[in-house]
């Protein structure tokens, strides 16, 4: 996540550069808000040529629940942070419907806590005490930039007014989980051997965000004539 600031600096240069470049032929530039499992978002829509467009947009989201995974007890925090660049075809003319594909910089991430209410935690396959063991935080993060393909309804930058949809996935990778503890413990071989153990069955647990579903609604509108 280091590298987000100048990521979201090359993204939104390059809208800006498009922008700049466009002609009084295209169709025309649009701006959606939205919402859904990237988290709220803005985008930008510019039609490049007849039936095909471009967008180009940010989402953010933080949330905080409770889980559990393995046996252990999670206070776990969710940050939603990405960015996007898509080229949309638009195969029926003025019915919205869209086809959509492009890359998305993907900074999406899950920080997890053990809940400290409980004297004992097990690590893989042995019981230790907390006190011990001290905090246990577990990451799970993805790859940075992945590919998203897409369906969806609406065109910012042809219609005055848009109810926006999309449907899709973003392929990113198998999820990279790391694991620290911070007691005394933390350092011992045999505790390292634990807790790679319950690293891997965490990792296995969060497989399935290989592909991450997307799913958002938006309303639209065109902002030039």
């Amino acid at each position: 996540m280091n590298s987000l600031e100048d990521a979201m600096r090359r993204i939104a240069w390059i809208a800006i550069t498009v922008l700049m470049t466009a002609t009084p032929s295209l169709a025309g530039i649009g701006v959606t808000v939205k919402g859904g499992t990237l988290g709220v978002g803005v985008e930008g829509t510019l039609g490049l040529i007849p039936l095909v467009n471009l967008r180009g947009g940010l989402n953010a989201l933080n949330l905080s629940r409770d889980l559990t995974a393995g046996d252990i007890d999670y206070d776990a925090d969710l940050e939603l942070l990405s960015g996007h660049v898509l080229a949309d075809l638009h195969p029926i003319p003025f019915r919205g419907f869209r086809i959509s594909g492009g890359l998305l910089y993907n900074a999406n991430g899950l920080t997890m806590e053990n809940e400290s209410i409980s004297t004992s935690i097990e690590v893989g396959g042995q019981t230790y005490q907390v006190s011990d063991v001290g905090t246990l935080v577990s990451e799970v993060d993805f790859n940075t930039t992945v590919p998203y393909l897409g369906i969806g309804w609406g065109n910012a930058a042809a219609n005055r007014f848009v109810f926006a949809v999309d449907i899709g996935v973003v392929f990113q990778g198998s999820p990279q989980v790391t694991s620290r503890a911070t007691g005394p413990i933390s350092s011992d071989p045999a505790f390292q051997q634990e807790l790679r153990r319950e690293t891997q069955e965490l990792e296995d647990d969060v497989a399935w965000f290989k592909y991450y579903p997307v799913l958002s609604i938006g309303f639209g509108f065109k902002i030039t004539p």
